[in-house]
């Protein structure tokens, strides 16, 4: 059910824009009750009007920031509503002008931190922060951003694995500009070459850095093996973007490495996982570290050149991977490795990664969980949204590009693996956001948004905050408002579906909700800054006829009378001009 031709549609979605502009919008949600759905004030705004979401913003500043910048929506999860535009407001926090020739950066931190680069950046969460950040209307901000960490010598772009590059690539598809990418591609080749190549794709690539406080600690890490294909693969991308077929294949073939170590080295079948393998130079765990003696021997089970025999939430990462045209996993292995997902489920409290307030990062049933209690960063046992971050893009993912193709056959392996699922854990991460508890917490007002940077996945309070102020630490508020994850990226991919089309296959945009109808029966999407186009996305259940529709620059586009897939097509979009 795409574009239908003809004035009768376009008469129709005028007679609702009519009346929504002159108030006769009571009863289009359920109840009668005015939800925002008159004409909005900013041009850019087609169904949404921002004055009625304006109480979700702590500050007149923030509010006037983001009715310019974001996306405003309106869905009936009153946290899932609250952490949506308070992660806007926090965003907005971390973006500094350097008042220099690197324009604006995005930091991890709001406070100074010694382990930071120039301008208080750090590369580990980057990747997030443009994940984020693309759907912000003001290119400048991430342009500036992106263009730093390639072309300040100073920046550090490789003292933490990130994916900087894919994101950035990702990033372009919703804004439709590929002059960063451009800029940015003869130094991103040098760096990948003269850095990560003889960093994480030699014949032992570890990290420099140890993580003492996982179980499977340093070596060849899933994360890191998924992380070079991304870029890889973006690269490549990008070089056929920049007309250079000869790197273009070069970096194809350095993908296709990446994804031959992660299937064949970091595959435990024992597991049935993703795991890490330990170099031959592994440093021992130091004393420091606790260890539930005769039970949690960490030395004993990271052996070298093995894999560890552990399942762990960053082994997730390849699924984050899931581009339609070069997935990491490919089409015909998924059912190989489509049953990790399980163990996102509720019934897989004990074995797997699900908590009441949040995916653990290591099985509770594991014998090493939660062995240490020396450092607050600890990644072996509470809910990090940095990682959750991840898994829930992986999730999306496979649910759009892999379950969603019945020839794959998943169906057996992964029954309940559906989009209530998606639902259930984001519903879950929005309350880490609202019904949390944090020593001195920064919410002005209780349940109105905060993020720190772990929780503890049973109980419900923010670990490292409460160890740093149980310390007194010098520096234990740094942690306000920590930017180190993604959320407002995940309901408007994710749960509400806003995808890249494949332009060259005639889609402009394809729109997925994760979304059970028999649950969600309504929602509105406004403001989406698109391809260089306004679009409104509005779903309502007891809407006769065009229940799902999508508007750009005012127009209907396309719509079906279910909610499902609904796909935007270049034509479509050419004859805008016509209107």
């Amino acid at each position: 059910m795409g574009f239908e031709h003809g004035t009768s549609r376009i008469w129709g979605l005028a007679g609702l824009v009519c009346m929504l502009r002159f108030g006769f919008a009571m009863g289009f949600w359920e109840g009668g009750k005015r939800t925002g759905l008159e004409i909005g004030r900013e041009e850019r705004f087609s169904v949404l009007d921002p004055n009625d979401h304006k109480h979700y913003f702590p500050s007149q500043v923030c509010y006037n920031w983001a009715k310019t910048n974001v996306p405003f929506i309106d869905f009936p999860d009153i946290d899932i509503m609250r952490a949506y535009y308070y992660r806007w407001c926090s965003y907005r926090k971390h973006i500094k002008n350097t008042k220099s020739i690197d324009g604006f950066v995005v930091s991890e931190f709001k406070e100074n931190v010694p382990w930071a680069g120039l301008h208080n950046t750090i590369s580990a969460a980057a990747g997030h922060h443009i994940m984020e950040g693309r759907w912000i209307k003001n290119q400048k901000i991430l342009d500036d951003y992106i263009r730093f960490w390639f072309l300040n010598a100073e920046s550090k772009i490789d003292r933490y694995t990130n994916w900087i590059i894919w994101a950035s690539l990702e990033r372009s598809k919703i804004t439709g500009n590929t002059t960063i990418l451009r800029q940015i591609y003869p130094k991103a080749v040098r760096i990948f070459f003269d850095v990560y190549v003889p960093k994480y794709l030699s014949s032992s690539p570890q990290n420099k850095k140890d993580w003492p406080v996982s179980v499977s600690g340093s070596g060849c890490r899933t994360s890191i093996a998924s992380v070079m294909y991304g870029e890889a693969s973006a690269l490549a991308e990008i070089a056929r973007i920049c007309k250079d077929p000869k790197r273009a294949e070069i970096f194809s073939k350095w993908a296709s490495f990446s994804r031959s170590v992660l299937l064949e080295q970091n595959w435990n079948p024992k597991t049935g996982f993703f795991s890490t393998i330990p170099s031959p130079k592994r440093p021992l765990v130091p004393d420091s570290v606790i260890q539930l003696k005769g039970e949690c021997d960490l030395n004993a089970r990271r052996t070298p050149n093995k894999t560890v025999d552990v399942r762990e939430l960053f082994g997730f990462m390849p699924w984050y991977y899931s581009d339609p045209d070069k997935p990491l996993i490919p089409l015909s292995q998924a059912r190989k490795y489509s049953h990790m997902f399980n163990y996102l489920l509720p019934e897989k409290i004990e074995e797997g990664f699900y908590a009441k307030w949040g995916l653990r990062t290591l099985p509770k049933a594991d014998k090493c969980y939660n062995y240490s209690y020396t450092h607050g960063d600890c990644w072996n046992g509470p809910s990090w949204p940095f990682e959750t971050s991840r898994v829930l893009h992986s999730l999306a993912g496979f649910l759009n590009e892999y379950k969603s193709k019945k020839e794959l056959g998943l169906e057996n392996e992964t029954p309940k693996i559906t989009s209530n699922l998606f639902g259930l854990l984001l519903r879950q991460y929005a309350r880490q956001h609202t019904q949390t508890y944090a020593v001195n917490d920064t919410a002005l007002i209780s349940g109105s948004g905060h993020i720190f940077e772990n929780l503890h996945p049973d109980y419900g309070y923010w670990n490292n905050r409460n160890i740093m102020y149980s310390k007194q630490a010098t520096n234990k508020d740094m942690g306000d408002d920590y930017n180190h994850s993604v959320f407002c990226d995940l309901v408007l991919s994710g749960l509400l579906g806003i995808r890249n089309g494949r332009t060259e296959s005639g889609i402009w945009m394809v729109l997925n909700p994760l979304l059970d109808p028999a649950f969600t029966t309504r929602f509105i999407a406004d403001g989406i800054r698109y391809k260089g186009h306004d679009v409104t996305v509005i779903y309502n259940q007891h809407t006769r006829g065009e229940k799902l529709r999508v508007l750009v620059d005012g127009v209907l586009v396309a719509y079906r009378d279910t909610l499902g897939r609904l796909e935007v097509t270049v034509e479509a979009i050419s004859d805008l001009k016509n209107h």
